[in-house]
């Protein structure tokens, strides 16, 4: 709308020597014009009533105290921690309020001041990506908003997680654990050093998938896609295969690979199983009946006990044949 300086003089301030002037007011909060281009005037949208002369003046001012971390503080409109001259008038996060009286100019929860580094006259750039960490919504470029990282250090290496590209220190980059919960537990994968709950570290899983279903050992709790959890299978090897059992599906059985649960450790055969082909351990499957195997005994004291039925058998045929 347009009205003239009358309506505005006293209330803004301006000097008699403009007056007839028109004075354009936007609606959308930005600066009033005073024709024919002698000044601008804040409308007081951001509340600081300072015109663009002043503000001008202010900057060149506070340009004197470059470098020095003690600059006045009026050199600091929003008190941030920024100098003004480093912060601009414009409006990153599109929140209605222009930078230099911004606190969060980038809107990721965080005060821009205490993302802008050691110099806050050379705001740092963590990620490289020509936006200094106070204007830019994820520091370290792995997927996750700064303001969920946080200032917090989780894995205690001196880097706070908002700059960490392993926060956990797992060994697992952020960018692939990303800020899902998966065991629900209310710390996100990035963050929590047992992604999936089933009490084995991620950095002992890994991302490898073995089972190939998708999803990696980490946040898998079943990762060799046997039935039985890797909790309950944990880093053991029952077969001494160099797997642990957890990775291994075949993890009971060296002789003919079966999974089932016989707890057959002693490497004496799997005498319970009927899956067994080789129970007598004599290195051909189904030369002596898995039946004939008992697991109250070794199978090859079954294979004595029979080759003596067998003797004594032929001793009986004998003596019979005699008395023909």
């Amino acid at each position: 709308m347009i009205r003239t300086l009358a309506a505005f003089c006293s209330a803004l301030l301006v000097t008699s020597a403009l007056a007839g002037c028109v004075i354009e007011v936007h609606d959308d909060c930005e600066d009033v014009f005073i024709a024919p281009g002698i000044i601008w005037i804040d409308d007081g949208c951001d509340g600081d009533e300072m015109s663009d002369w002043e503000w001008n003046n202010n900057v060149e001012r506070c340009e004197e105290f470059a470098g020095d971390p003690d600059f006045p503080s009026d050199c600091d409109t929003d008190g941030d921690g920024i100098p003004d001259p480093v912060e601009s008038e414009e409006d990153f996060d599109g929140d209605g309020i222009t930078d230099c009286y911004d606190t969060d100019s980038d809107n990721d929860g965080l005060i821009d001041g205490d993302e802008c580094g050691d110099d806050p006259w050379n705001p740092a750039d963590d990620d490289g990506d020509g936006q200094p960490n106070h204007l830019d919504p994820d520091s370290d470029n792995d997927g996750i908003p700064d303001g969920t990282e946080g200032f917090v250090d989780t894995d205690g290496d001196g880097i706070e997680d908002r700059l960490d590209l392993d926060s956990d220190g797992d060994g697992i980059e952020d960018e692939i654990e990303g800020d899902v919960d998966t065991d629900g537990d209310g710390d996100i994968d990035a963050v929590d050093e047992d992604s999936d709950g089933d009490t084995l570290p991620d950095s002992y899983e890994g991302t490898d998938d073995i089972d190939g279903d998708g999803d990696g050992n980490w946040i898998d709790t079943d990762s060799d896609g046997d039935g039985a959890s890797d909790e309950d299978e944990g880093t053991g090897d029952s077969d001494n295969d160099g797997l642990p059992d957890c990775y291994d599906d075949f993890d009971d059985n060296p002789d003919a690979g079966d999974d089932d649960d016989d707890d057959d450790v002693d490497g004496e055969g799997d005498c319970g199983d009927e899956v067994d082909g080789d129970c007598d351990k004599d290195g051909f499957d189904g030369e002596l009946s898995p039946e004939a195997c008992s697991c109250s005994g070794s199978a090859e004291g079954n294979v004595e006990v029979a080759f003596l039925g067998l003797l004594l058998g032929g001793s009986l045929f004998r003596r019979r044949r005699s008395q023909y």
